[in-house]
């Protein structure tokens, strides 16, 4: 299994089946520059934006994919065209069939990717745009996605790509062109799991790169920096790499050539302990929370060399699941507490985790993807999208933390356990490969479209439930419960309420009572003294 989450304010969100194609004999594949706002394939006017990116335009009909066509992208916006290409490369007569989203996922074989951008002390500019590089990550893996069934197959593609055509990361211009010029995948098949890093050479038109396969029962995080340390590509059963390894590093005084070669230290983006913690703690949550027994420090160096490459744990889809929608919590870290979570407990720092949402099933070999997850854009809010229904839940949940998400768990684990109680079947032995495609289409509607009804229930429910710093409960009684969410009195001295901070504070055990000062309020707030009471803890403040 593989899993990735992708932090962005404007990328495009939609989910697409690429379908299974046959392409003529002696037929070009175009390669289109690095594009993941709406729509994410396509240039259209050629010029600059903000962050480095092209404005938009959509991807012509050589996809296949009919979210991907100009007549399927939201209009009164921009008049979309067609996708200039930057390069071809010979296309293969037989093109399999993919689920894509801002980066490929998984082929009709079950390969599949995760990803995790990552620094490089090396970066290079696209063709067209002043440089001489083809390919970017997402490219390579929809190149591969169309062209191989293995990981291994898979990573030996992207890498020979790569070196011949030139790799470039996702920001070519600006401050970010170091912390945005590497790349991790973890790509995955039935039987074996690899972790792929890759770099721009020296050259600008050429690239470098590493793989080291995951051992059976082991699990690896990467949290936007390189994890591949000793190297041997002697050891073909665990490694693969390109021939410039070495020669790049030494040629450019990343390595001495001497001492025993680590990846990481020769080609990661070299950072202050302060911002490598960001990175390698996400490493150290996920190893132990996947093996509680691993005696592992969350602190160590900026490239966490004392870390190991993998870890033993055997994880269900469930667990990686929970491991998603951690926030350290019960950890020096927990991120549901302290000043910065607020009265009611947010961890949301805004760099999302998906805990207001729900996982459905989407099978790869699928005709189609739901509706309610192909379309849809950040352009025009919609609660017919999946994306904006949970985007709604998770700001107005998040604002009531610790009171709301409780009943979002609640729903998640119901969606989620009738989801995994029907996906079992058995259906391809009996009547062909046609019927289970058409059954695993139809489960994936009827799981997304029983996730979605569910969420847009959910989202009444604690509209109705919390707002306007109350908690309304006991609807079935003549008169309604309500309770006063308030605020934990050691919040309220620490963000000033009471005046300045005294030199010690009271303690997160002390706890004032509201006081009523206006007396045309007297007989409302006597009522609301026999029907609503303070959460445990919280304080009211008049």
């Amino acid at each position: 299994m593989t899993t990735h989450t992708a932090d962005s304010s404007d990328y495009d969100f939609r989910i697409a089946k690429v379908p299974r194609q046959q392409h003529a004999a002696g037929s070009h594949r175009n390669i289109p520059l690095l594009h993941q706002v709406y729509p994410r394939f396509g240039m259209g006017e050629i010029r600059p934006s903000s962050k480095n990116r092209l404005t938009c335009g959509v991807v012509g009909r050589d996809r296949g994919a009919p979210e991907y066509y100009r007549e399927n992208v939201e209009a009164g916006f921009f008049n979309w065209t067609d996708t200039p290409v930057i390069g071809t490369i010979p296309q293969v007569d037989i093109t399999f069939g993919y689920i894509d989203g801002m980066y490929p996922i998984m082929n009709e074989h079950q390969l599949a990717f995760g990803e995790s951008t990552c620094g490089a002390k090396l970066w290079a500019k696209p063709a067209t745009q002043g440089g001489s590089a083809l390919f970017d990550i997402t490219e390579l893996a929809r190149v591969a996605l169309e062209r191989t069934k293995t990981a291994r197959a898979a990573i030996q593609l992207m890498g020979d790509l790569a070196v011949q055509y030139g790799y470039y990361g996702a920001e070519w211009e600006g401050d970010g062109v170091y912390s945005e010029a590497g790349e991790t995948l973890t790509v995955t098949d039935t039987k074996e799991g690899w972790v792929f890093h890759i770099l721009p050479d020296d050259t600008g038109a050429s690239a470098v790169w590493v793989a080291q396969r995951v051992p059976d029962t082991h699990i690896v995080a990467i949290g936007n920096q390189f994890i591949i340390h000793q190297v041997n590509l002697t050891d073909t059963a665990n490694f693969l790499g390109s021939t410039n390894l070495y020669d790049v590093a030494k040629r450019n005084n990343f390595w001495d050539g001497k001492t025993d070669f680590d990846f990481t230290l020769a080609y990661a983006s070299p950072l202050d302990v302060s911002s490598s913690k960001i990175l390698t703690r996400r490493q150290w949550r996920v190893l132990t929370l996947a093996n509680p027994t691993l005696a592992l420090s969350p602190d160590t160096d900026v490239y966490g060399s004392d870390y190991p490459f993998s870890t033993a744990g055997i994880l269900t889809v469930q667990d990686i699941m929970r491991i998603q929608r951690d926030h350290y919590e019960n950890t020096p870290f927990d991120l549901t507490q302290g000043l910065a979570a607020g009265p009611y407990g947010n961890p949301d720092r805004f760099a999302y985790v998906p805990h207001a949402t729900a996982y459905v099933p989407i099978y790869a070999k699928v005709s189609a993807v739901p509706a309610l997850t192909n379309h849809g854009s950040l352009l025009r809010f919609d609660f017919n999208v999946s994306y904006w229904l949970h985007a709604v839940i998770g700001n107005y949940a998040g604002r009531f933390y610790k009171h709301a998400m409780p009943a979002v768990a609640a729903v998640q684990k119901v969606v989620e356990d009738n989801a995994f109680a029907g996906m079992a079947v058995s259906i391809l032995a009996t009547d062909g490969e046609a019927a289970m495609v058409a059954h695993l289409t139809a489960s994936s509607d009827k799981f997304a479209k029983a996730a979605h009804d569910a969420f847009y229930a959910l989202f009444l429910d604690i509209v109705t439930r919390f707002h306007d710093g109350w908690i309304f409960s006991d609807f079935a009684t003549e008169t309604m419960r309500m309770t006063a969410m308030g605020y934990p009195s050691w919040w309220l001295e620490e963000v000033g309420y009471y005046g300045p901070r005294p030199e010690k504070s009271a303690g997160t055990g002390t706890f004032v009572l509201g006081v009523v000062t206006a007396v045309a309020l007297m007989g409302l707030c006597f009522w609301l003294g026999r029907r609503s009471a303070n959460s445990k803890g919280y304080a009211s403040i008049i």
